[in-house]
Formats: structure tokens, sequence, C-alpha cells
């Protein structure tokens, strides 16, 4: 397995595990609008601060995606330029 390969792997599962915790996310709003009022308050903010750090986290791991995409190409014209 290439290393860039390897990241694109790593990548993945922590896109994977972001995705999961939406869903965590997701549930505790569920059950915030469940027991609604004030004591639906507290799982209101949790669900709103684990779904921007999901999203925060979706959003750096597309981008580390993107810069490892990057470096394979760049690693592909200097092999290239050295031949």
């Amino acid at each position: 397995m290439t290393i860039k390969e390897h990241l694109g792997t790593v990548i993945k599962s922590m896109s994977d595990f972001s995705r999961q915790t939406n869903m965590v996310a997701i549930n505790a709003a569920i059950h915030a609008g469940r027991l609604g009022g004030s004591e639906g308050a507290p799982f209101r903010v949790l669900a709103g601060e684990i779904q921007n750090m999901s999203a925060r986290s979706i959003d750096k791991l597309e981008e580390l995606d993107r810069l490892v995409h990057d470096i394979g190409e760049m690693s592909g014209l200097i092999n290239c330029a050295g031949r």
C-alpha cells in the first residue's frame, strides 16, 4: 500500500467517524424534541455543538484529501521531470 493509499484509508475512516458523530447529534436533537422545554435545552445545545464539530471535521478532511491529491500530482510531475 502506498503512502497516498494509506492516507486515503485514514481519511475515509475519519470521515466515516465524523458522519457517525453527526448521527449522534441528530439523535440528541430528536431526544431534545421529545423532552421539550427546559428539559430538552441541554440536548439541543449538545446536538448543535456536535453537528458543528462534525461539519468542521468533514470540511478539514475534504481539504486534507485535496492536499493529498495535489501532493500526488506534484510527485508525479517531479518524477517525470527527473527522467
